[in-house]
């Protein structure tokens, strides 16, 4: 049962929206500490990056310097792209082990076991079919991502290589595609309107690169977790995976419950 609602997997199950938010909400207020210190793990690195080559620019190529400014560009992007797929894993698998009942405590480990470079591929595939299908009208380019939204997340929940995972994410969209656009713009509204919100006071003033990562950090987990909950909440609805029903009844649970509950998963270990 996800806000109220349970999946049976019968056709008409509709994505519960408000039920996913305050999932994600939840975790989010319980979790945001790891949260946060997972962001600045992979925005950091993207701060450092962009700082010190995000505005190269080179108008021809006379000598050596100007080639080794070209060789920043890639090496740039590649930081990015890198980051988000590794936050993407890094959710993905917090997420897997808070639904177990157990922290995320070994980072390093986590990160060795991440599927970096489908993750990676992923992204690259995203980014490159809505650029493409926003040039086109807009409009297909808001398609295209959306049916493709959660094929990140099905990476590491599911295991699954790139080409399986698009198709895996493009089944189970279909048929919610409405609902699931909604959620997105409604997940993007908040999260981009309070950056941009909070962002204004200090903007051209020193200080404000600080301000800024310390806000992207804050409100990165927001669309890390309704991703991976996105793909949980749809593969709940039509019947084919528990975890997140489980894990929605841990979360409603009084702490006495939760407790008995840990005990019963130690002795059992």
């Amino acid at each position: 049962m996800i806000g109220g609602r349970r999946g049976s997997g019968e056709p008409g199950q509709k994505l519960p929206i408000l039920g996913v938010l305050r999932l994600v909400w939840e975790v989010y207020k319980r979790r945001w500490p790891v949260l946060v210190a997972l962001s600045l793990i992979v925005l950091l690195p993207q701060a450092i990056a962009d700082a010190a080559f995000g505005d190269v620019t080179v108008d021809e190529i006379r000598n050596a310097g100007d080639v080794l400014k070209l060789a920043t560009i890639p090496f740039t992007v590649g930081i990015n792209f890198g980051g988000e797929a590794l936050y993407a894993g890094l959710i993905a698998a917090g997420v897997q082990q808070w639904m177990r009942g157990r922290e995320l405590r070994d980072i390093p480990g986590v990160i060795r076991e991440i599927r970096l470079g489908r993750l990676i591929a992923i992204d690259l595939i995203l980014v490159a079919g809505t650029i493409l299908g926003l040039a086109l009208l807009v409009v297909p380019g808001i398609v295209f991502y959306t049916y493709f939204a959660a094929s990140a997340a099905l990476v590491e929940l599911d295991d699954l290589k790139i080409g399986p995972a698009l198709r895996r994410s493009y089944e189970i969209v279909r048929g919610n595609f409405i609902r699931v656009l909604a959620f997105i713009g409604v997940v993007v509204l908040i999260s981009d309107g309070a950056t941009l919100a909070l962002e204004a006071p200090l903007h051209g003033l020193e200080g404000e690169a600080v301000w800024n990562l310390v806000l992207e950090a804050v409100f990165e987990p927001v669309q890390g977790l309704t991703t991976v909950f996105l793909a949980l909440a749809l593969l709940d609805i039509r019947g084919e995976d528990r975890r997140l029903e489980a894990f929605a009844a841990r979360l409603r649970a009084t702490p006495a419950e939760r407790d008995w509950a840990a005990r019963a998963r130690t002795t059992a270990d």
